[in-house]
């Protein structure tokens, strides 16, 4: 048996954290999506015309923004889509919310193991063509696309929120 839906008393707190959870889906999945289409074609451009330590500089200088805009809009999805799990409202499927799980754990174990690290020596050490690449791919691979499916289960979300207004 699965956890219960929702009862009628936590509807309203199911419903705002559904909202929630909606709008920190898609505010990350923008964000992510110009993190890597912007961002990382910026400092390889940029890499490639300076000097290590200009860029290791520039860099210092500018990553302490990636937290408050990136890091903890896509923290805070976590709890909400942890919340939903067990008290979801009746319209949301169970499974759409462990497909949810399943997409951020694969972009959190991604950041932790790998782009952190390479963001790290990038900072750390200077400029380098293939931790770059390594990033830009990556990063592709194991944070967009999951956005991108669990976009796909917030659509269908939305979807269902739209056919009950109807």
């Amino acid at each position: 048996m699965g956890l219960p839906e929702t009862d009628p008393p936590a509807r309203p707190a199911a419903a705002a954290v559904l909202v929630a959870y909606l709008a920190l889906l898609f505010y990350g999945l923008g964000a992510g999506l110009l993190e890597q289409l912007l961002n990382y074609p910026m400092w390889r451009d940029m890499g490639a015309r300076m000097a290590d330590a200009d860029f290791t500089a520039t860099r210092r200088d500018h990553l302490w923004r990636i937290v408050p805009l990136l890091v903890i809009p896509v923290a805070l999805r976590f709890p909400a889509t942890v919340f939903l799990l067990a008290r979801r409202p009746a319209f949301v499927p169970r499974w759409a919310v462990l497909v949810a799980l399943a997409c951020q754990a694969v972009g959190w174990a991604s950041s932790a193991l790998i782009q952190i690290p390479i963001q790290s020596a990038l900072t750390d050490h200077g400029y380098s063509d293939a931790l770059l690449d390594r990033l830009i791919v990556t990063d592709f691979w194991l944070r967009v696309l999951p956005s991108v499916v669990e976009a796909g289960v917030g659509l269908f979300l939305l979807r269902r929120v739209a056919a009950r207004l109807a």
